[in-house]
């Protein structure tokens, strides 16, 4: 049996994604952002001892969870909190490596240490020719001592096969606040062509009523079958940078105009790995006025090395004692 933990909307997401199985509640981090870059390093340090207290309280829950329920395995995405020293624990990340200037060098060290407390690491990238990470999940100078493994790019979206819609805009919104309401607000304070179907997801699991605002539709969230089917209909896709994102564009073969979350170095890096590599264009929100939607289709959309696909059942043994 399968157990699921997390908390705020990646919860939501995976009752909604998985609700026949278990699932509980986890100490949140709560991280924020600041509204802009040069802010990044100092908004993080505030938060620090928030962070280190939110990992202790992780261990706590696993240690109570585990005493009363027989565990094989752990597979934890970026929650550093979750392994267990006698129970095979796996961290799933993109960032062997995390870009926030000379900061960065601290994080990637500090993030590194974290870990080497698990068993072993799983990236969800290929390992060759930089794969759609870049930098972030591929560097030479990383200091990971587990046993590391590339299992490609991992997206819930599959494809449908639905023909593209003239004039057919859709927005998909994400992340943290307060970045994921200003970029809302942005693009809901544009209005669309009037002969165009525009339709803005705002990324919220819990809320349910739609809306119609200045010539666009408002869906509060959408399944991955439902997001599937809008994203290959879609003539424009407007998309965040987050790493989940581009690898659903990938998984659907799309090109979309990527806007990064201010103050967020790894989106920011992500924007112009995809740009630099003529895969996707990018630009600051606050410069979106819908001109920019035109450049979609100058761009090569993403490519990635083929890779054979991973040994899962491999994989798995670490499971298996």
């Amino acid at each position: 049996m399968v157990s699921l933990a997390s908390d705020g909307a990646a919860l939501a997401l995976l009752q909604n994604t998985f609700p026949e199985l278990p699932s509980h509640e986890l100490p949140s981090y709560q991280v924020t952002y600041s509204k802009s870059a040069a802010g990044f390093a100092y908004k993080l340090a505030q938060q620090l001892p928030h962070f280190w207290k939110t990992m202790q309280n992780e261990q706590k829950w696993l240690t109570d969870y585990t005493l009363k329920n027989q565990i094989d395995g752990i597979i934890s995405d970026n929650r550093p909190g979750l392994f267990h020293a006698k129970i095979p624990s796996v961290y799933v990340t993109h960032q062997l490596q995390i870009k926030a200037g000379i900061w960065g060098i601290l994080a990637s060290n500090a993030h590194q240490k974290l870990i080497n407390r698990f068993h072993a690491c799983w990236v969800p990238d290929v390992s060759n020719n930089g794969g759609l990470s870049g930098a972030l999940g591929h560097t030479r100078t990383h200091r990971i001592h587990i046993p590391t493994a590339y299992i490609g790019p991992l997206s819930r979206l599959k494809k449908l096969h639905f023909g593209v819609e003239k004039g057919f805009i859709l927005a998909v919104l994400s992340g943290p606040e307060p970045q994921r309401t200003l970029l809302e607000n942005k693009l809901l304070s544009w209005t669309p062509p009037f002969e165009s179907k525009a339709i803005l997801i705002q990324g919220i699991p819990n809320k349910s009523s739609e809306k119609q605002i200045n010539g666009w539709q408002v869906i509060p969230f959408a399944q991955a079958e439902e997001l599937a089917e809008l994203m290959e209909k879609a003539e424009h896709l407007i998309v965040r940078s987050g790493y989940s994102s581009l690898m659903d564009l990938q998984a659907l073969g799309r090109k979309a105009l990527l806007l990064p979350t201010p103050g967020q170095p790894e989106q920011l890096y992500l924007a112009k790995y995809m740009t630099q590599n003529n895969w996707l264009p990018s630009i600051d929100q606050s410069l979106f006025d819908g001109s920019q939607l035109a450049q979609i289709d100058t761009f090569n959309g993403i490519q990635s090395a083929e890779e054979a696909t991973p040994d899962w059942a491999q994989l798995f043994t670490i499971f298996r004692g």
